[in-house]
């Protein structure tokens, strides 16, 4: 057995950036879709020092806050290397308390009793350390301003929008949150950040869950180009619309839907000849403890299931819809083709009956070019074929190809 033993991986001695808030900036703080670890660290810095938080609903955001606070509160370590100003030792490349490893996550090959003294020498510096950062953190902790939140949403942005644009002129910082995911998509959040923009307010993205992405990810849909189209209009003729649009992109299609429409948006996808066949995923509580995904091969198929089956949908529902299959011709194409050969059998039967009468192919021809709108060219191959068929001379069928020629 070899002497040799692998050493404990330690920090690096250059760590990122603790987070820092910049005054008179609108921050908008992506929240978790369900699960709360997929929170990241950067947001959880940036709610725990703004000055403000407008929040879709204050009672969720309130125990987002909550469980955050008591992370940080029960992790000081976390809490010194996240949030600016609580330990300027971590962005000292000169400090000695820090061993300096060659890069992110090595690890080094000592002998035994060399790593053992080493250990000890880095714990008796740890415990100096960790009591003086302690007592910085209490310090900072009890200087620290309680923020403030305040509702946004649909129905009050309009008087919230000014008084939050009014704060962060005045140098106040803002995080805006909604229930799940990213503000200003599907809700009233768009409204604040034009008026940031009009008034030349930064405006700061910090990104995290996305319940369109998420779904498309692991919805085996062809993902490369896709159209968001979020929550439908409830009812009425915007309704219809908004189905009858589907059916015009080729690419995938995301779509937001509450559980108690669920049904009706299937049937009525369902009832579109244009999205009937197009596969589709419904996801179900994305990143939850009862988190579902129901796949179909087409949207007929997920509206016969779930009428079969009298399924129950329970929460919020994420509808990946696939592109139409590649054999399929588009119907206008179809309705064109159709259109062309009723036409040209119209057409055909004229000649006929013109021929018939003794008319020349040539003359057959001008009149019923005259009588359908046809291209001339078309329908005077057409009167020469319909000739040859009925015993025309071959000096006659002679003479006539020359005058097709000419027609060239």
């Amino acid at each position: 057995r070899s002497s040799v033993s692998w050493a404990p991986v330690q920090p690096c001695g250059v760590l990122p950036r603790p987070v820092q808030v910049d005054p008179g900036s609108l921050y908008l703080v992506a929240t978790p879709i369900g699960n709360f670890w997929d929170v990241s660290l950067r947001a959880s810095a940036i709610l725990q020092q703004v000055d403000w938080i407008a929040a879709e609903d204050t009672r969720y955001s309130r125990i987002l806050l909550r469980r955050l606070d008591e992370i940080f509160v029960g992790n000081p370590e976390l809490e010194k290397r996240v949030i600016a100003g609580k330990s300027s030792k971590l962005n000292a490349s000169d400090d000695d308390s820090v061993p300096k490893l060659e890069g992110f996550g090595a690890i080094r090959k000592q002998e035994d009793g060399d790593m053992m003294t080493r250990q000890s020498d880095h714990e008796e510096n740890s415990n100096e350390n960790q009591i003086q950062d302690e007592k910085e953190i209490d310090r900072t902790r009890r200087q620290r301003k309680r923020v403030q939140v305040v509702s946004h949403h649909e129905h009050n942005w309009h008087q919230r929008v000014p008084e939050l644009v009014e704060r962060l002129a005045l140098g106040d910082s803002v995080a805006l949150i909604s229930d799940a995911g990213t503000p200003g998509i599907s809700d009233p959040g768009f409204e604040l950040v034009r008026a940031c923009r009009e008034r030349q307010i930064p405006v700061i993205p910090v990104p995290g869950p996305c319940a369109a992405i998420a779904a498309l990810s692991v919805s085996g849909l062809p993902p490369g180009s896709f159209t968001f189209l979020g929550f439908l209009p409830s009812k009425g003729r915007s309704r219809r619309d908004a189905i009858e649009k589907i059916s015009k992109f080729s690419q995938s299609v995301v779509i937001y839907e509450a559980p108690h429409r669920l049904l009706r948006l299937l049937s009525e996808l369902a009832e579109d000849s244009g999205v009937c066949d197009r596969p589709v995923v419904l996801a179900r509580e994305l990143t939850k403890r009862y988190e579902e995904f129901l796949r179909f091969g087409s949207v007929d198929e997920a509206n016969r299931w779930v009428e079969a089956t009298a399924y129950e949908p329970i929460g919020e529902f994420t509808c990946v819809i696939g592109p139409p299959p590649k054999s399929r011709v588009p119907l206008d194409e179809i309705w064109d083709e159709l259109s062309n050969n009723i036409v040209t059998l119209n057409a055909s039967d004229m000649i006929q009956s013109l021929l018939d009468d003794g008319i020349s192919p040539s003359a057959a021809a001008r009149c019923v070019t005259k009588a359908t709108s046809l291209p001339r060219k078309k329908v005077y191959k057409l009167a020469l074929e319909l000739s040859k068929s009925l015993g025309l001379g071959q000096e006659d069928c002679e003479e006539e190809e020359r005058k097709a020629k000419g027609l060239r």
